[in-house]
């Protein structure tokens, strides 16, 4: 198991612009709005949440949040006011203005409280930004691709106090038993799992549905220097959670996601998309429909899943690389592209100059 100590200089630098670039999903439970306040006051864990609504409903409270949930899913009123009405978010916790001042590929999360929208529409508000879209999404939903205009897309894998007549599950078992169709949601981010680079927060490896989700993972891959590592941070890590960091190829941050974020800006700048959003929309609406065109034929979009070619070593034999050979792992390990990348940036910073060479991929 590698943890944040382990990692050189080098390697935290890259994993904080790769992070600063967008590029990393997100992945949260309970801790993430701990210090978040709605109106029956901070919100509460998972496990107090489970042990209310078992006294509530008198059943032991060795008892599931499922099959405590179970019987008042019935009752709409009941479960508005035990369960609805405490996770309506009044006053978003740091950790929560941390994580959508940090750009994200996506976020996903089994939180069903609002924080993250109430902190997003605060903070456009407040900077009078309010063309800036973002976008929430119920288990329920349909697919969408992530949309670069989007500030934010959020997930909410176990349903959403902003819709709560469309119910709520909590565990991944319940989404086979109580949905008609695939989930595509569930599936999407159990194909992401197998490659993507994640930052898991506020939950366990141990709880249920992560351990579903990071089953998907191959057990064989291995964090290597030049490959975007996950990531789990966890304040209090345990012997198992050491153990399923490194069954499934994570790198363990222990401490809180404030002290994760502080570390990795001392290594590189990481920009709110904020800050980033008033820029890229003066740039497109200024683009004419003609110079639109040219940049979007200019290039061969990446493939979400590419297929893997059987026959990769055509590669070594000089045939051009495609997007199937590189889902076969085709390319070739350089051991100083991110020495080579971290002397660019520091040139850069120094206002040396330097030369970039552009050509065709695979040339």
């Amino acid at each position: 198991m590698r943890t944040s100590a382990d990692l050189s200089a080098t390697e935290v630098e890259s994993i904080a612009r790769t992070l600063g670039a967008g590029h990393y999903y997100l992945l949260t439970g309970a801790g993430v709005s701990l210090d978040s306040v709605g109106s029956k006051g901070k919100l509460e864990s998972v496990g107090d949440l489970k042990k209310r609504l078992c006294i509530n409903a008198g059943i032991s409270d060795n008892s599931s949040l499922q099959q405590a949930y179970s019987l008042i899913s019935d009752d709409e009123l009941l479960i508005n006011n035990e369960l609805t009405n405490f996770y309506v978010c009044q006053e978003p916790g740091k950790t929560v203005l941390d994580i959508i001042n940090t750009p994200w590929r996506r976020i996903f999360t089994f939180n069903i409280d609002n924080t993250c929208e109430v902190a997003i529409r605060q903070q456009i508000t407040e900077l009078g930004i309010h063309n800036t879209p973002f976008e929430s999404f119920h288990f329920n939903d349909d697919w969408k691709d992530v949309n670069p205009s989007i500030i934010h897309s959020l997930v909410h894998l176990h349903g959403f106090v902003e819709c709560s007549e469309r119910g709520y599950v909590f565990s991944h078992n319940e989404y086979a038993k109580s949905l008609t169709k695939a989930n595509s949601w569930m599936s999407a981010l159990t194909q992401l799992m197998r490659s993507e680079p994640f930052v898991v927060a506020g939950t366990t490896l141990e709880e249920v549905d992560v351990s579903f989700y990071l089953e998907q993972r191959p057990n064989f891959v291995d964090f290597i220097e030049n490959e975007t590592p996950s990531i789990l941070i966890e304040p209090y890590p345990t012997k198992l959670t050491e153990r399923l960091c490194d069954k499934h190829s994570f790198i363990l941050y222990q401490g809180f996601f404030s002290d994760f974020l502080k570390d990795l800006k001392s290594f590189a700048e990481i920009i709110s998309p904020f800050e980033l959003d008033g820029s890229v929309s003066s740039i497109k609406s200024t683009a004419t429909e003609q110079k639109k065109s040219i940049f979007l034929n200019s290039f061969k979009p990446v493939p979400v899943y590419p297929e893997v070619d059987n026959n990769p070593r055509r590669f070594l034999l000089g045939a051009t690389v495609s997007w199937k050979m590189l889902a076969a792992n085709a390319d070739i390990r350089r051991d100083n592209a991110f020495e080579l990348g971290a002397i660019i940036i520091d040139n850069m910073r120094e206002g040396i100059p330097f030369n970039i060479i552009l050509d065709h991929p695979a040339s």
